[in-house]
């Protein structure tokens, strides 16, 4: 029994060596966080290096892009349908100019004390008819078509000018700002 009161009693020695192994765990434990950290650090600085990189791409192939014309041919093809009335309400003034012959045998009864005869007179005659005539034109005129129209509107933007010049210069400086940031 009186060895088992030697181990049961709390040395000084034991006391040290006990702390000096928690101690060298937690330097362990404190030099491996380090150097985690370091290399978080390490891959952080990478990150962003190559960020940077692709914000300086994007910044000079967007000033690029403002510097672009979109062309494009837009298609039409539709019919569109007319379905209306003309009113008409005006005075046409017509002129007549010609001739008009007549040739015919006219009966005239002529009465005498014999009674009435009829006596038959050639006409052979021509006469000229020159006259303005107005005519009243008042009418309704329904008019229906369909008009085919197929053809192609070119459209032509500038990206460097307003409004989508504008926006995309923002963005540009937008891009160049983070970029200075990291």
């Amino acid at each position: 029994m009186a060895s088992n009161r030697r181990s049961d009693r709390i040395t000084v020695a034991r006391l040290w060596m006990r702390e000096n192994i928690i101690t060298a765990v937690l330097v362990v434990f404190i030099i491996l966080s380090l150097l985690l950290h370091a290399v978080t650090l390490g891959s952080l600085w990478r990150v962003r290096s190559v960020i940077r990189h692709q914000l300086d791409i994007s910044t000079a192939q967007l000033a690029e892009v403002r510097q672009q014309t979109v062309r494009y041919n837009f298609p039409v093809d539709q019919t569109f349908t007319i379905d209306t009335t003309v009113a008409i309400s005006e005075t046409v003034e017509v002129p007549l100019s010609l001739t008009v012959p007549i040739s015919q045998e006219v009966s005239i009864p002529i009465e005498t004390f014999l009674g009435t005869v009829p006596i038959t007179v050639p006409l052979d005659l021509t006469i000229p008819v020159s006259e303005t005539i107005e005519v009243p034109i008042n009418r309704d005129l329904p008019f229906q078509t369909d008009i085919p129209i197929q053809t192609e509107f070119p459209i032509e933007i500038r990206l460097s000018e307003p409004p989508l010049g504008d926006v995309l210069k923002q963005f540009e400086e937008a891009l160049q700002e983070l970029r200075n940031r990291l």
